[in-house]
C-alpha cells in the first residue's frame, strides 16, 4: 500500500493505492514526467502503474478529473512525449470489488488498485521507469530488459514489446567453459 498527498490552493488531496493483498517489498517507484502516473516494482514479480488523478467532489472518474498537479506544471509539460499518458479520458484506478465494505476496514476497501500491470519472473529485483510513447522500461538485476506499452484509457495487462538479456546466467557461463 502506498499513500500520496499533494496540497493545491489550501486543499489537500490524498489517496491510497494498493498493488496486491499480501505484503511486498517495493524495489522501485517512479513518477511520469507529467506527474500523472506512478510505476512501482516489487518482489512479487509485478510492475504496477497507478493513475495519479483526483476525483472532484466524489464525482465519477468519467465526468471530471482534476490532474494531480498545478496548472503551471500541466502547461509546462504539455509538449512532452508523454501527452498520451495525460489523456483526459484516461480511466481511474480500480477499486476493490468489496469497496462497499469500506466502513469495516476503511484503509483496505477504500484504497485504489493498480490501473495497469505487467508480470515478470519472481526472484529478481526490477527497476521500472517511464519511456516514450506510453512505454514502461523495466531493467532486472539479472541483466534482463523489458519494454512494455500501457493503454492509458483501458489499463489492464501491459503488452510486452521488447525483451533483451544482456548478461548470461551462472548456468550458461558454466556450460560455455
Amino acid at each position: 500500500m502506498a499513500q500520496s498527498f499533494q496540497q493545491v490552493a489550501s486543499v489537500r488531496y490524498g489517496f491510497v493505492v494498493r498493488r496486491g493483498l499480501d505484503k511486498a517489498d517495493i524495489y522501485s517507484i517512479a513518477l511520469s514526467p507529467n506527474v500523472q502516473w506512478l510505476v512501482v516494482s516489487s518482489d512479487k514479480g509485478t510492475v504496477h502503474v497507478f493513475s495519479l488523478r483526483v476525483r472532484v467532489g466524489g464525482e465519477e472518474a468519467s465526468t471530471q478529473i482534476v490532474p494531480f498537479q498545478s496548472p503551471a506544471i500541466v502547461q509546462q509539460n504539455s509538449s512532452t512525449p508523454f501527452d498520451p499518458l495525460s489523456s483526459p479520458t484516461a480511466a481511474a484506478n480500480a477499486n476493490s470489488s468489496l469497496y462497499f465494505m469500506r466502513g469495516v476496514l476503511p484503509k483496505y476497501f477504500s484504497s485504489e488498485w493498480s490501473f495497469a500491470q505487467f508480470h515478470l519472473p519472481e526472484g529478481t529485483r526490477y527497476t521500472a521507469a517511464f519511456g516514450l510513447h506510453n512505454s514502461i522500461l523495466i531493467v532486472g538485476m539479472d541483466g534482463s530488459f523489458y519494454k512494455c506499452t500501457l493503454d492509458p484509457v483501458n489499463g489492464g495487462q501491459m503488452s510486452q514489446k521488447e525483451y533483451v538479456r544482456f548478461l548470461k546466467s551462472d548456468s550458461q557461463r558454466c556450460a560455455t567453459r
